[in-house]
């Protein structure tokens, strides 16, 4: 190495990789929101919804590890595997209060090519989320693991331009490499986001309506912000046609369609 040029951490650059796309965008199914919101149709046959992800061109899951085996034959070598450490449960009082349930050394047995950590700020015991956020960090860096913290404001919040803003470059502060926090609404909104987080910024939740077309002119905003992408659950499993919306989320992500072409697809059927 010359003296003086950058130290690149090889796991994390080769694992990033198989998440943000040579583009620098991504595409995430998630599929870890059954524990924190209870019995959801979309999720009672996670295989199933693994593969309408992954054969739609997501290029991630973000699962639990008891699911990662279950899963396996929908994903294994078609889509990265982000494993999320924390949760609650659905019959928790405060559901923002999330717990560290495995530990970055199990990811990497699993295969992982990135861990996920849920911290909201503005909660009473948001020291505790960032204390946990901090450790889980240091982990990742023995590894050479990549971290995406799950970062929000305290959920009255939750939309709030200068909030996430704020809370997006906290998450890369605090050693992120991929930053997921939620839309605030517009692009304009969102791109203060975007230019205060010096790591890629993606969203997962949008005040937008959760139809196929509020799910894709989020997606539309979240591009011309400059924003790295888009982790989705339930807006793509409750549309009435899944697989074609999934297909129109990818095709606007990486493949350059346009709101019109992605909303014409959605509206159909798939095979």
């Amino acid at each position: 190495m010359v003296e003086g040029e950058p130290v690149v951490d090889t796991g994390k650059a080769v694992r990033m990789a198989t998440i943000l796309r040579s583009d620098g965008r991504t595409f995430v199914g998630a599929l870890d929101v059954f524990i924190p919101r209870g019995l959801l149709p979309g999720l009672r046959d996670p295989v199933a919804t693994a593969r309408l992800f992954v054969d739609a061109g997501a290029d991630a899951l973000l699962i639990h590890e008891g699911l990662v085996e279950v899963c396996l034959p929908a994903f294994a070598g078609r889509a990265a595997l982000i494993i999320k450490l924390t949760t609650a449960s659905a019959q928790a009082e405060d559901s923002t209060r999330r717990v560290q349930v495995t530990s970055v050394r199990r990811a990497v047995a699993l295969g992982a090519a990135a861990v996920a950590v849920n911290c909201f700020l503005g909660v009473p015991y948001d020291g505790d989320l960032l204390a946990q956020l901090g450790r889980i960090a240091d982990a990742c860096a023995a590894y050479g693991m990549p971290l995406i913290p799950l970062i929000n404001p305290h959920p009255r919040d939750q939309f709030d331009a200068d909030r996430v803003a704020y809370v997006c470059r906290v998450g890369a502060e605090l050693g992120g490499d991929l930053v997921k926090s939620d839309y605030p609404g517009s692009p304009e909104a969102f791109a203060l986001a975007v230019r205060t987080c010096p790591r890629p910024v993606i969203i997962e939740e949008s005040p937008l309506p959760t139809t196929p077309e509020g799910t894709l002119q989020t997606v539309d905003g979240v591009l011309r912000a400059g924003g790295a992408g888009v982790m989705f659950a339930n807006r793509i499993w409750d549309a009435p046609h899944p697989a074609s919306l999934a297909r129109s989320v990818a095709g606007m992500v990486h493949d350059a369609w346009t709101l019109e072409q992605a909303l014409k697809n959605a509206r159909e059927a798939g095979p």
